[in-house]
């Protein structure tokens, strides 16, 4: 029994380890996708902030309209 818990402690071990790593790795490419996609959109993009205004006051409009209904009722 001991020789097959002694097996599967090191394959988890080693799971672990290559799951923290790949973790890693990971964090470290969306980090640097993240950074370098924020340097370009204020590079070359203005236009998010028009949207983010206009989506905005599309909220706003959806926010007024079930108010409006309750006034007509």
């Amino acid at each position: 029994m001991e020789k097959e818990n002694d097996i599967p402690k090191s394959v988890v071990v080693v799971l672990l380890v290559v799951t923290i790593v790949i973790t890693m790795i990971s964090t470290i490419i969306v980090y640097s996708a993240v950074t370098f996609s924020k340097t370009q959109s204020t590079q070359t993009l203005p236009p998010p902030p028009q949207e983010s205004e206009m989506s905005g006051k599309i909220a706003l409009v959806v926010l007024e309209a079930p108010s409006d209904a309750g006034n007509i009722k």
